[in-house]
């Protein structure tokens, strides 16, 4: 009976032990689930912030592509500037050139202009000293064919005296006869002529002084 009861007593004492044992484990359970669940949520919260940071990143992404897009535009546009600005220095370039080209035969023009004025001026002096000989030889001439006509026309006078003399010095008209021979003579001779009157008048007063 003792021994019986001692078995029951040590199996009671077993199933208490065993009893607390499950609930140790239980309790260890519990708390492993509870921190699973933490675990879980800081999981969730972790993938929540991990799917904004990706956003974000998307996000990033785009603007970056946006704005490698735009700097792309942008060093297509520098570009275009650089070709444009190129062109200008070039087009610029040409243009200095033809300008140099432009004043140096302008210089070479006015070079060739001043040389012909200086020889325009030249010319104008030879074509002054030529004028002036050229009177001062006329007036040489004239003076010498006055001179010869004046001596010619004393000889041809000479030859009828009497009536020079008588036409000088007498003061009577007479009238102006082709027909007489002294009349003739020195009307052809250009001495004497017809005035208006009908009467002789010397052809010249210079040959009429000279007489």
């Amino acid at each position: 009976m003792k021994h019986e009861i001692r078995n029951k007593f040590e199996m009671f004492k077993v199933l208490c032990f065993q009893a607390g044992g499950y609930r140790r484990r239980l309790f260890e359970i519990r708390r492993l689930i509870f921190f699973n669940t933490a675990l879980l949520f800081e999981i969730r919260r972790l993938i929540f912030f991990n799917r904004a940071l990706l956003f974000e990143i998307g996000c990033l992404i785009f603007f970056n592509t946006a704005l490698l897009f735009e700097i792309g535009r942008l060093i297509f546009f520098n570009r275009a500037l650089l070709f444009e600005i190129g062109c200008l220095i070039f087009f610029n370039t040409a243009l200095l050139f033809w300008i140099r080209r432009l004043i140096f035969f302008n210089r070479a023009l006015l070079f060739e202009i001043g040389r012909l004025i200086f020889f325009n001026r030249a010319l104008l002096f030879g074509i002054r000293r030529l004028i002036f000989f050229s009177r001062y030889l006329k007036m040489i001439i004239e003076n010498q064919v006055d001179l010869y006509y004046t001596i010619h026309m004393l000889r041809k006078a000479k030859q009828h005296r009497e009536f020079v003399e008588k036409l000088l010095f007498t003061g009577v008209k007479q009238k102006f006869l082709i027909n007489d021979e002294k009349i003739k003579f020195l009307h052809s001779h250009g001495l004497i002529k017809k005035g208006e009157d009908g009467y002789i008048e010397f052809w010249v007063p210079m040959y009429k002084k000279a007489l």
